[in-house]
């Protein structure tokens, strides 16, 4: 079983302070002429932590180690397991790191296969990003919601590049049971996810047709696995 998993909050500390307040005695105000002036509260805690959470950057060695797992990443339940561990671990740099997710996922070059197992990695990350006991790991959920707009639309591209009814048909499958585990768990509201769907199925509303997909070549510098029948390897189990 994966190191990171889904469970309950701890209880909140706000009702608790909340109540510790309500006990004490009230403060007799100064008159107006009496009272010194107030300073200026500092942000809460919460607030600071909200608008920091996940803004630092990743070392050029922990870089080189995300797009390795990246590259090497497969639909193994192993594979994403380490992947996921390695996203949650650097939840501190969670806004390079998402970064880096969507670029990988938006790259119309990547194989199909390629693409669902890096679906898997963002399904499992968000299934995680309540996991107790990891900072910042909750801001996942936020900085995918910008991202995945962007990712189903690369992933309709992805669709329309399959020259075989057979590899489309894989991928639209793999693709919805994400998007099903993800109603399921309640982790967006539910037009949004109708709208990921929309995006993967039919494309951007666009006056001009999205751009066929180029064949992958051995050069790529992310991905370099041939498309074509692969494609059905993302169909069978994760094992």
């Amino acid at each position: 079983r994966s190191p990171y998993v889904r469970g309950s909050r701890y209880p909140s500390a706000a009702a608790a302070a909340a109540g510790a307040e309500a006990e004490a005695p009230p403060i007799t105000e100064l008159p107006a002429e009496q009272a010194p002036p107030r300073a200026a509260l500092p942000p809460r805690r919460n607030e600071t932590n909200k608008r920091t959470a996940g803004t630092r950057e990743l070392s050029d060695k922990e870089r080189d180690a995300l797009e390795g797992l990246l590259r090497r990443l497969t639909i193994s339940r192993a594979a994403v397991r380490e992947a996921m561990g390695f996203c949650l671990d650097s939840a501190a740099a969670s806004v390079e790191v998402v970064e880096t997710l969507q670029e990988s996922l938006t790259i119309l070059a990547t194989p199909a296969p390629k693409k669902v197992a890096r679906l898997l990695l963002v399904s499992d990350v968000l299934h995680n990003s309540s996991a107790p006991g990891v900072p910042n790991a909750s801001s996942y959920r936020t900085l995918l919601q910008r991202a995945l707009p962007p990712i189903f639309e690369s992933l309709h591209g992805t669709l329309e590049g399959l020259g075989s009814r057979m590899g489309r048909e894989m991928l639209r499958e793999q693709v919805g049971r994400v998007l099903r585990a993800w109603h399921a768990w309640s982790v967006y509201p539910p037009n949004f996810l109708d709208g990921l769907d929309k995006l993967f199925q039919k494309g951007p509303n666009l006056p001009t047709p999205a751009p066929a997909q180029p064949a992958p070549t051995a050069a790529d510098d992310l991905d370099g696995i041939p498309a074509g029948e692969a494609v059905a390897a993302a169909a069978q189990p994760a094992h």
